[in-house]
């Protein structure tokens, strides 16, 4: 009988649906505050295919998904992310991989709500090969390549600043 206060999980390979799979460990600490608890959360492979993420997402949901979010899940096809969590839910850092059926995501963000209902973002992004008119629906969109490297802090005021570099964008018939 009693609270848990310290939580570790070492997961070594959970299978998901059919065809996908889980290997992560994580620990949180301050519970049973999930809200103000501190996450540390490391996943070295997270691989879920269209079919399972929506099969997953009924389950959990207990209805289906919409019919735009199930296009969008077909067209990616499927994800495998590798990346990690650290920090509060409101005040955290994350860095992953994520590579998909239509291209990859590099993301190394550090993001801090406010009380007051404002929130700061701050880190770097990087597209590589990704299909976005895939992901999109637009047909004459294929391929890009881009990163982004910046901050915001939005609040009663915004205030941003970035630099983008795009190596490659497709346009035109695919």
């Amino acid at each position: 009988e009693g609270y848990v206060r310290d939580f570790t999980a070492e997961i070594g390979g959970v299978s998901l649906g059919n065809d996908s799979r889980l290997v992560a460990d994580a620990h949180i600490t301050g519970l049973p505050d999930w809200r103000n608890a501190y996450y540390d959360v490391d996943i070295a492979e997270s691989f879920v295919t269209a079919a399972d993420a929506t099969y997953l997402a009924k389950e959990v949901s207990r209805r289906e998904l919409p019919a735009k979010v199930q296009d969008i899940v077909r067209g990616v096809n499927w994800v495998d992310v590798k990346g990690s969590y650290e920090g509060t839910l409101a005040d955290f850092h994350v860095d992953g991989d994520v590579r998909s059926g239509v291209g990859g995501v590099d993301a190394n963000v550090k993001i801090r709500r406010h009380t007051s209902g404002g929130v700061d973002v701050k880190g770097d992004v990087a597209t590589r090969n990704l299909n976005v008119g895939r992901v999109l629906n637009i047909p004459k969109l294929g391929r890009v390549d881009a990163s982004v490297v910046g901050e915001t802090s939005i609040g009663e005021s915004i205030y941003a600043k970035a630099t983008a570099e795009i190596a490659k964008v497709e346009y035109g018939a695919q």
